[in-house]
């Protein structure tokens, strides 16, 4: 088999494990929180680990064997940088590390910590191979998963069971009900569909996504078999995302839509008009008062009140990554958290309760380091799952669809 064939299964198989849940805890010391377990402080191993290191060992290797010769472009790359810059970058991020050695739990901080710097390698393998991102066995691949987690969720739906349980790619148990998300149809009251993922949001956040990734390819084929193979696909995604009732998802796919059909109109604009725009709709976001017609959007308003006084108490350094669970009832107005400990439904207003200036400054300071042109557009079509959940900061499903969404829309340059 040949190196870019190996790369072709094995980015295959990392797609179509995205949308999974699937995990090995390692300990669950210090996971409890008044005696209650809390999913979120578990260190995990998740099944599409393996599949990373199996990527970042294989580019390794290659680059061994030509003599680390894309290292060593990028060092001299960085280098040109200023010394002041890199500095200050290199500090943060000492202090960042520190930072978490001292968080009231520190081993989930510490670990977590260490998850975003293997998704880091991770995205330096799939840029350095992103032209093998823009070839049709990519597209095809996701559209096999966003089919396979329709026939999954809507089975799910219908029948109200699971298909195999979690030894299923790590499958919801669907008849157990209690606990779940569920809807009423009809005055029937039903579980929504989970696919294999870990709440039916995040079924929904894939399906979004997907589909905007798979529109522009979808409307390049020339070959009626395969145009018409993948509408199917994307019609049974479609179907998935209505049945999971999720919001966010919801406006995320419809807002990306919005820039596919009329992308000239909004690349004319100016990217800190869009980036004002990002700015005040976050704000809104925070100060906006919400109707409290139902009692999961009074628990999102406490966790999001929560997280605004977390950051106030905590400005610098923030309370540690993945800490918010753990700090949760000391700020929020209701005992209700106690009840529902969920990280903030918010996931920029997370961030910053959780590294506080500190991790800002470190983010826009890489941006500044990278200097790699990304217009504000891209960054819309997330912005309402940002905005109204967190999987996307606090899952590993959530941080590899993201990662590898930033990775096609800036080597397609959609949507």
């Amino acid at each position: 088999m040949s190196v870019k064939r190996l790369y072709q299964v094995l980015i295959s198989a990392l797609i179509f494990l995205i949308p999974t849940n699937l995990f090995l805890v390692l300990t669950e010391v210090g996971s409890r929180v008044h005696g209650l377990r809390i999913d979120y402080l578990l260190p995990k191993f998740w099944a599409i680990d393996l599949l990373i290191w199996v990527l970042i060992f294989l580019w390794i290797v290659e680059e061994k064997q030509h003599h680390f010769k894309t290292i060593k472009k990028w060092q001299k790359t960085l280098f040109k940088k200023p010394k002041k810059l890199l500095v200050v970058v290199g500090m943060l991020s000492a202090l960042l590390i520190t930072r978490q050695f001292l968080a009231v739990h520190n081993l989930i901080a510490i670990w977590t910590l260490f998850s975003w710097i293997k998704l880091s390698f991770l995205a330096v393998v799939l840029y350095q191979k992103r032209q093998l991102l823009t070839e049709s066995f990519t597209y095809k691949s996701l559209a096999i998963t966003v089919l396979f987690q329709s026939l999954v969720g809507l089975w799910q739906f219908f029948t109200q069971h699971s298909v195999a349980t979690y030894w299923f790619l790590g499958e919801t148990n669907i008849s157990s009900f209690a606990g779940l998300a569920k809807s009423t149809l009809g005055g029937v009251e039903r579980v929504l569909p989970y696919g294999t993922t870990a709440h039916p949001n995040v079924l929904g956040g894939f399906m979004s996504l997907s589909l905007l990734l798979l529109i522009p390819f979808w409307r390049t084929r020339k070959d009626s078999f395969v145009k018409s193979a993948i509408a199917l696909c994307m019609g049974a995604g479609l179907a998935t995302l209505i049945a999971t009732q999720s919001l966010s998802a919801w406006l995320t796919l419809g807002v990306g839509i919005v820039i596919i059909l009329w992308r000239p109109l909004f690349t004319k604009l100016p990217s800190r008009i869009l980036l004002s725009g990002i700015i005040g709709i976050f704000l809104l976001s925070i100060w906006l008062p919400l109707p409290a017609d139902s009692l999961s959007v009074t628990r999102r308003q406490y966790l999001n009140q929560a997280a605004l006084r977390m950051s106030i108490h905590h400005p610098f350094i923030g309370v540690g990554v993945q800490n918010f669970t753990t700090q949760v009832e000391k700020y929020s107005p209701s005992k209700e958290v106690v009840r529902f400990v969920q990280p903030a439904h918010n996931a920029v207003l997370l961030f910053f309760a959780e590294t506080g200036i500190l991790g800002l400054m470190l983010v826009l300071l890489l941006c500044k380091l990278c200097k790699h042109p990304t217009h504000v557009l891209v960054f819309l079509p997330l912005l309402p799952i940002l905005l109204l959940d967190h999987y996307l900061l606090t899952i590993q499903s959530g941080n590899v669809l993201m990662l590898f969404y930033f990775i096609q829309i800036k080597t397609r340059n959609i949507p």
